[in-house]
């Protein structure tokens, strides 16, 4: 050959077009596929020999399994486009035992001729198909059309296999080198999948003197690259355009927590798998992975081409199967549920029975819902607590502000503070339930990590429960660092990262149900709940609702609480009320309900929020704009939790009842009045020695109209922390202007 003649590749086809059997029209050719070249690869293992099989028998085994017993299977997979076909192993091994065997003994016979067995199979049966059209049909552009594409659509397919018998089960830590090269099936959690990347299965030479080409299937992850050309030049390259790829990517397995001896960390390997093995699990999933052990050998430097003895073993997956448990089932049945509601309005019988019929507070059914909220814990004193926290579970409604309801529990020991926020996580979708003493700001918001010389980010627990729920227990605990994340993503929803290069912004729609413990571990009625927690005030005012649950001696309490927990005991008393995966089952639905607002709801928020700020006098703040869009959230919420379309007037005052009772356990004065400053100063002896310096700043500043604020700290020797205060009090109040260090008297 020369290079103004290159040689013409055999596997490509030079056909203008390709004629269907039993049809009128004609289908464009299709670009090279492993199907095509099936003789070539017959050339590249003559007579079998590198793997011991006859590459014929296996592509006519393999034909005839699917033919007598997966025509549905494969009719099904393309009518629905499904990429794949599985071969079930156990079946396998029942109807055609020697070629079962054969396959054990030698896996790569799936990949090497599987696709090729499958799509011949394909093609005879879309000819099939094609044979028994009617003559209109098949002039049919639409019909013509469906045919094309499915033509096009079985040069992707794959063959795999899975569900092998008990006898190929090997757990990850009895791996040994008696199982290179053998068919296995390992269980384990798939704790990491990375992200996609190209990997090639066919790769085209071509010569530089005479512009030949040669073709060579990749296997094992290796390539027979061809010394030199027929025309004696040894100077080859790659042609990457004219070569075939796949998607593969790395997934991380490790041991099962049930199969992990005593004592000893759990074991994990490497596995690589094309992307249609592994699109259907998650991190997290528990699963069982059919395939074949392999090792990889490693170089002592990766500028020198000396290997090392001790090999890399890997599994090379040929399908995984997610062990389903009644949780995962769980999560089908919800999205299917959740499917019917979006496209048809369809609400399931049982669910529909729980709707509250009214939007009063005494609703049987409203009442039926609030009482299975964690139903061992007992007592009136929890009913509004209970309320709140199915109200966060549903969310507000879409809008320009947030939509999530942020919740603070604080409290004493021993009331349940723990319990109620691991039956939140249990039954709130995409919820992540997390400790203060154990959680970094890395493990909240991402964290940066290498895989394959490349950065890329990790989610941390606030991203991956984004429309959802974190539930943060023992949030005192907290370090100042991670404490600062949190200010952000309660109020703008994202999380910025910046790491290692890596600059971006992530987003984290979540609420956050918080638990926290007072400083001195017994609540202080006469501090405030800032000086109780020693957290930030700008934290603490980012809450919609923060209760106290406090230990009171009530004797007659007392005594109905001990002989419900000693009935629960001695089983003598049955909870009564629904079960999780109802509650999950029925909050997910009314997610999805928008309620509108109508004039008079709109009306009657407006009154609620004035009679809390009419209530505020100079040195009391009885509300803020956060709290008026707290009961805004806190009415859709309640509208949504009976599947209302439109927010009513009784939602807002039921609302407002909720605040108002939350403010008056967190923000109460000594006179027993709301008092929001409460929650952005440390006591309320501080707060009146705030009032106290205002009063002298005012006196100073009346007789000189303007003042430097060191001036200010000469003359009233007092300490500066305070006068900002003191001056940050009068300028919310009106009376005087700060600008550059100078405080101006407001005329």
């Amino acid at each position: 050959h020369t290079p103004s003649q290159p040689a013409q590749n055999p596997h490509r086809s030079t056909a203008e077009s390709a004629q269907v059997t039993g049809t009128s029209f004609a289908v464009p050719p299709q670009p090279v596929t492993i199907a095509q070249i099936s003789q070539t690869m017959i050339t590249q293992i003559p007579d079998g020999q590198q793997y011991n099989i006859n590459p014929q028998q296996a592509i006519f085994d393999l034909k005839q399994y699917i033919q007598q017993h997966g025509i549905q299977q494969l009719e099904k997979a393309i009518v629905d486009y499904i990429p794949y076909f599985l071969i079930d192993l156990q079946h396998l091994m029942q109807v055609q035992p020697a070629f079962y065997a054969q396959i054990i003994e030698t896996p790569d016979l799936i990949s090497l001729f599987g696709d090729i067995a499958l799509q011949k199979v394909a093609e005879e049966f879309i000819q099939a198909q094609a044979q028994n059209l009617e003559p209109q049909q098949a002039n049919n552009p639409t019909i013509i059309d469906v045919f094309k594409t499915r033509i096009s659509f079985i040069k992707q397919m794959k063959l795999f296999a899975h569900n092998s018998p008990l006898t190929q089960r090997v757990s990850m830590r009895s791996l040994s080198p008696k199982y290179i090269d053998k068919l296995l099936t390992v269980e384990g959690l798939l704790v990491h999948k990375s992200p996609i990347v190209p990997d090639s299965v066919l790769i085209e030479f071509i010569c530089k003197k005479c512009a030949s080409k040669f073709t060579q299937l990749v296997t094992k992850q290796t390539v027979n690259i061809p010394q030199s050309c027929i025309c004696g030049c040894s100077d080859l390259f790659s042609e990457y355009d004219e070569s075939e790829f796949v998607s593969k990517c790395s997934v991380k397995l490790q041991e099962s927590p049930d199969a992990t001896q005593s004592g000893e960390a759990p074991v994990n390997i490497q596995c690589m798998a094309l992307q249609q093995q592994v699109q259907h699990c998650n991190p997290g999933d528990k699963v069982m992975v059919t395939c074949i052990y392999r090792t990889q050998p490693q170089r002592l430097r990766e500028t020198q081409s000396l290997l090392k003895a001790q090999f890399k073993p890997f599994l090379d997956i040929i399908w995984v199967d997610v062990v389903k448990r009644g949780e995962q089932d769980l999560e089908a049945q919800m999205k299917n549920e959740l499917f019917q509601f979006v496209d048809q309005q369809m609400i399931p019988a049982d669910l529909r029975e729980l709707i509250p019929r009214t939007d009063s507070d005494n609703d049987p059914q409203l009442l039926k819902i609030i009482d299975s909220v964690a139903p061992s814990i007992y007592g009136s004193d929890y009913q509004d607590i209970k309320l709140s926290l199915l109200l966060q579970a549903v969310q507000g409604s879409e809008s320009n502000t947030r939509k999530n309801i942020h919740i603070l529990l604080i409290g004493d020991p021993g009331q349940a503070k723990s319990q109620l926020i691991k039956f939140m996580a249990q039954i709130t979708p995409r919820s992540i339930y997390t400790t203060g003493k154990n959680s970094s700001q890395a493990g909240l918001t991402a964290t940066v990590s290498r895989t394959n010389g490349d950065m890329h980010l990790e989610p941390g627990a606030l991203v991956l429960a984004s429309n959802g729920l974190c539930a943060l227990d023992e949030f005192d605990k907290l370090d100042e660092i991670v404490r600062g994340v949190l200010h952000e993503c309660m109020e703008q929803q994202t999380v910025s990262v910046a790491k290692a290069g890596v600059v971006c912004t992530l987003k984290a729609e979540t609420a956050v149900l918080a638990a926290a413990n007072p400083v001195d571990s017994k609540y202080n009625t006469k501090k405030t709940v800032v000086q109780n927690l020693n957290l930030e005030p700008s934290l603490i005012s980012r809450f919609d609702l923060i209760f106290l649950l406090l230990d009171k001696k009530d004797s007659t309490a007392d005594r109905k609480l001990g002989s419900h927990l000693m009935s629960l005991y001695f089983q003598t008393e049955q909870l009564t009320g629904l079960s999780q995966s109802i509650l999950k089952r029925y909050i997910q639905l009314c997610r999805e309900i928008n309620p509108r607002q109508t004039p008079e709801s709109q009306k009657e928020l407006t009154k609620v929020y004035m009679q809390l700020r009419k209530s505020s006098t100079n040195n009391r703040v009885a509300a803020t704009p956060r709290q008026l869009l707290a009961l805004l959230r806190l009415a859709q919420a309640r509208a949504k939790l009976r599947f209302s379309s439109e927010i009513s007037v009784q939602d807002v005052q039921s609302a407002y009842a909720l605040l108002i009772n939350a403010l008056k356990m967190s923000a109460t004065n000594e006179s027993g009045l709301i008092d929001l400053q409460l929650l952005n100063v440390g006591t309320k002896i501080d707060l009146e020695r705030i009032e106290a310096c205002s009063k002298m700043v005012m006196v100073v500043i009346k007789e000189r109209e303007q003042i430097t604020v060191i001036q200010l700290l000469e003359q009233l020797k007092v300490d500066l922390q305070l006068l900002n205060q003191a001056i940050k009090l009068l300028v919310d109040q009106g009376d005087v202007t700060e600008a550059q260090g100078t405080v101006f008297l407001n005329k």
